[in-house]
């Protein structure tokens, strides 16, 4: 699932900006579509600056660390605060790829396991991205608080689809997050709700430098889903090569 990021507004700007601008008859495609979003947008109390916590969300947003710092040290509670779509500061920082603003939200305490709106995890988020570095910051983090087995059990720790990081990583053909998912314990056969296994939506991608991350750390193209789908049946025959002559060398079954 492409999680898209919540449209934001300068709190500066007036709230006359966001009525409802005049029809133009050369809008089209993907102007009529913003435009349609903006008339039906409705800025939360965040958004319009009410409350310190916008101002962390732009700081993490933005990536101006000393920012992020300084509203922290203001209002520690701001933290964990979450905006109408459930998203908290963690979760935009690791979507956004900002390393630096992730490490001091990590060392301020933020929580790692809390859910958005659509029950995805600030983890799950930022491998949908495919923020290689700032996964690999986040789960460093996590080594250095919880020591190897609990940074084992956060790459695998289920959120509120039943879906581990690893399996949006998957999904969204990003390799390079798998890649850095998998070495630190991510289990590639692991089913969610729908009994959808990493492996699984790695096939289903048809991107080859994911299919071939997740299959060489043992991902079993073999396990069936709710529907009784596996990996091996939705690849395309001409992506078949990449199980089969990995299973030759292995001396797995295909």
């Amino acid at each position: 699932m492409r999680v898209k990021l919540p449209f934001l507004i300068n709190k500066h700007e007036k709230v006359e900006h966001l009525k409802k601008p005049k029809e133009r008859e050369n809008d089209v495609g993907v102007l009529k579509i913003l435009r349609d979003n903006i008339r039906k947008y409705k800025p939360n109390e965040f958004q319009m600056g009410y409350e310190d916590g916008f101002s962390l969300f732009s700081a993490v947003i933005t990536g101006h660390t000393e920012c992020i710092e300084k509203h922290i040290k203001r209002n520690p509670q701001c933290l964990n605060k979450k905006n109408d779509k459930g998203w908290t500061p963690l979760m935009y920082s690791l979507a956004q790829g900002c390393s630096d603003g992730t490490s001091i939200l990590l060392k301020a305490g933020a929580d790692l396991t809390t859910l958005n709106n659509d029950r995805m995890t600030a983890l799950g988020l930022g491998a949908s991205y495919g923020h290689r570095s700032t996964l690999r910051n986040f789960l460093k983090h996590c080594r250095e608080l919880k020591g190897a087995v609990g940074v084992m059990k956060m790459a695998n720790t289920r959120d509120g689809n039943g879906r581990i990081p690893l399996h949006y990583a998957a999904e969204n053909r990003q390799w390079e997050a798998c890649e850095v998912l998998l070495h630190y314990g991510s289990n590639p056969n692991v089913r969610d709700n729908a009994g959808d296994t990493p492996m699984l939506l790695a096939c289903a991608s048809q991107n080859s430098p994911t299919i071939r991350a997740i299959f060489t750390k043992g991902g079993d193209p073999h396990i069936a889903n709710n529907l009784g789908k596996t990996g091996y049946s939705v690849l395309h025959e001409k992506r078949k090569y990449l199980v089969e002559e990995g299973a030759k060398t292995k001396g797995r079954k295909v």
